[in-house]
């Protein structure tokens, strides 16, 4: 940097880009789910898992 201080700014318009705390700086935000609703969703999922399971037992009987 002592190279370049005789040389002015290293910005092309004279100043630095503005950094505000909300910006995303190539993160992805991460999204919070509600427990709750995950729970309900997995659970109706491993029913209907159990029921082809079930259905296909009884087919192939």
């Amino acid at each position: 940097m002592e190279a370049w201080s005789d040389r002015g700014s290293l910005w092309a318009e004279d100043h630095s880009p503005l950094l505000f705390k909300n910006n995303y700086m190539g993160e992805v935000p991460v999204m919070q789910e509600d427990r709750t609703e995950r729970e309900a969703r997995v659970l109706r999922y491993k029913e209907k898992r159990q029921n082809r399971l079930f259905s296909k037992k009884i087919r192939y009987q």
